[in-house]
């Protein structure tokens, strides 16, 4: 979602009526609160949906971006607490209230941790009360948009259309719909990582120069864009002396190379100078000073899938010989096809390593499995990632040993838990299939595998999530309920815990 910038040093903000969302799946309950809303004829509120389900709201949400949310518990699709999770993830300034029939005390913990204002049960819900909420709520926003800070938003549809290969006219009417107000002339594109909105908080701009009508977006986890209009040069201060300016600037607030700029002169130059803007900060984490004025056009996953077939060829090797041809060629693929997006880079060589760990040894536990991605994910350069693959491929190969050291029993049980782990398999389940005490069984699974049978199935459950979410288009409660999860926010939690990020979020990268 696009961002209304905040007033606050050069920057203006411009705030328009509150957008309202209606999610509930019982018609009286909508058509009640909407008409109710509209009862009140408040000036500051500026329109009304309304949806029957989670992933109706979903899409009202990425075209109309509403401002104030109700939120029904007992959603078809998607329970209620992920669609919280879900919106909150999209954009921090939402206001979401939750309506529903059910006082559950662990349905309100869990939605006011996860970020909403208020649980309102539907028997107390009267107009009154309606009212107080709307009123308080818009109280709040119109606060918010005074205050000294820039709104962060997630990507939108409006980025996608700066994409490479999209056949689209930057006009009025596009960004009216994206509900982005900037005009048609100079604009202003800063692309950085998470640290550039820390230096814009105390960024200095010439004399009499601002950047109005802007917009802030998170791109991904490594890129934050700024869009804005400069206004206020003349023939003493043009678009050079201003670029000059924020280029002295940022390397001394932030050193060279974290962030990345460049000017557009109004709507029809904004495509190609985001992209030529954005490469150029991609190939920062390639160390790579040569001039590349195209995007990214190589697609990622397609390099990364190729590999994974290739490994998945030789899925009977067991040891670390039979696929580091692979992961090299991988690594060097990447390299030579700069600047490919880094977050997918990452995402994709932390997933091969993982599908490598499980094939030479099943044996080693998650612990290693997890230090392998966080190295992976916080490699600041394309070096450090080649040395941190090449250390952990030395570590696999080292511990890959484990497996030829397991009893006959812990493998009659692994091999059991794992043809059956779509379905609810117990200690004693596994326990009476290799003929030990169920205690016995747990002792010797931790001694010989690292972690306890529930880590064991728990591990390996994320890993078949991986699997589903990558090959298949099922959504995030049909993985979950095909695991034997039956509350999705714990399957959600469980999967965010084990792999580092959510499942939504993990769906999006691929």
């Amino acid at each position: 979602m696009c961002a209304r910038l905040a007033r606050k040093q050069g920057f203006a903000y411009e705030v328009t009526g509150m957008r309202i969302l209606i999610v509930d799946d019982e018609t009286a309950i909508r058509e009640w609160i909407k008409f109710s809303i509209e009862k009140m004829k408040l000036p500051d509120v500026e329109e009304i949906y309304t949806a029957a389900n989670s992933r109706d709201a979903l899409t009202i949400y990425k075209e109309y971006y509403p401002d104030l949310i109700f939120v029904d518990m007992m959603l078809p699709n998607i329970h209620g607490l992920e669609l919280i999770k879900i919106l909150k993830s999209y954009s921090e300034h939402i206001q979401i209230f939750i309506i529903s029939s059910h006082a559950v005390f662990d349905y309100v913990r869990t939605g006011l941790s996860y970020g909403a204002a208020e649980y309102i049960l539907k028997e107390e819900l009267t107009y009154e009360k309606l009212t107080n909420v709307i009123k308080d709520a818009l109280e709040r926003r119109n606060h918010l948009s005074e205050q000294p800070v820039l709104w962060k938003y997630n990507d939108t549809p409006f980025l996608q259309a700066l994409r490479p290969r999209q056949d689209v006219i930057i006009d009025e009417a596009l960004l009216k719909g994206y509900n982005i107000t900037l005009q048609n002339q100079p604009i202003l594109i800063l692309a950085g990582d998470t640290s550039l909105l820390s230096a814009l908080d105390v960024l200095r701009l010439p004399a009499r120069i601002q950047l109005n009508h802007g917009a802030y977006f998170i791109v991904k986890d490594s890129c934050h864009v700024l869009l804005a209009n400069l206004v206020g040069m003349n023939r003493d201060v043009g678009i050079r002396e201003v670029l000059e300016h924020l280029k002295s600037s940022f390397s001394f607030l932030l050193g060279k190379g974290n962030v990345e700029m460049g000017v557009a002169g109004g709507w029809d130059g904004l495509a190609s100078v985001f992209q030529r803007t954005l490469c150029r900060l991609q190939m920062h984490f390639y160390e790579d000073e040569g001039v590349w004025e195209g995007y990214p056009q190589e697609n990622v996953d397609e390099i990364i899938d190729v590999c994974r077939k290739k490994i998945y060829l030789k899925r009977n090797a067991r040891t670390l010989s039979g696929y580091r041809a692979e992961i090299d060629r991988l690594i060097m693929e990447i390299y030579e096809k700069k600047p490919l997006p880094i977050d997918k880079v990452k995402y994709g060589v932390a997933e091969i390593l993982t599908i490598v760990i499980q094939n030479i040894a099943q044996t080693l536990g998650n612990e290693v499995i997890l230090s392998a991605r966080d190295n992976i994910m916080e490699a600041e350069s394309f070096e450090r990632l080649r040395q941190h693959v090449s250390e952990i491929c030395d570590k696999i190969d080292a511990l890959a040993e484990v497996r030829t050291q397991m009893s006959s029993t812990v493998r009659l049980a692994v091999a059991y838990i794992q043809e059956n782990l779509l379905q609810t398999v117990s200690l004693e389940d596994v326990a009476l299939h290799v003929n030990q005490s169920p205690d016995y069984l747990s002792r010797l699974m931790k001694k010989e595998l690292g972690e306890g049978f529930l880590d064991y199935i728990t591990r390996l459950k994320m890993e078949k999530a991986i699997e589903l979410l990558r090959t298949t288009p099922m959504k995030i409660y049909e993985v979950a309920e095909a695991l034997g999860y039956a509350n999705v926010s714990y399957f959600s939690e469980l999967f965010r815990k084990r792999i580092g990020v959510n499942p939504c979020k993990y769906k999006r990268y691929y």
